[in-house]
């Protein structure tokens, strides 16, 4: 039997960890991690995403709930300028004639 007490040895054992983690370093870890952006994955193809007419319809929906309360024009037409870098090309007109449609058929 050793001359050593349980508290002893219990601070004995917890310095040897500390000791072990300060010689751990995780620095190559963390500037690995951050060199990778963080993105969606996406599979590499030119077809539209089988979601984009969702996105399209509901971005119609949220632009013109926002101009029927508030009639913020400005606002309307600087967020639709957004609309062709975020969702591609002619997606402008795309959303313009969905909220047309919505208003016709979703809000008589």
């Amino acid at each position: 039997m050793s001359n050593v007490r349980p508290n002893q040895e219990q601070a004995g054992l917890q310095n040897s960890l500390l000791a072990r983690r300060q010689n751990l370093d995780l620095r190559p870890v963390l500037q690995q991690a951050q060199m990778k952006p963080l993105r969606p994955y996406r599979p590499p193809s030119n077809r539209p995403s089988p979601d984009m007419p969702v996105l399209l319809k509901a971005e119609a929906r949220e632009l013109l709930t926002h101009w029927e309360l508030t009639k913020d024009k400005a606002f309307v037409d600087a967020r639709l300028a957004t609309v062709d870098k975020r969702y591609g090309k002619n997606s402008e007109a795309v959303v313009r004639r969905l909220m047309h449609e919505v208003k016709q058929k979703e809000r008589t």
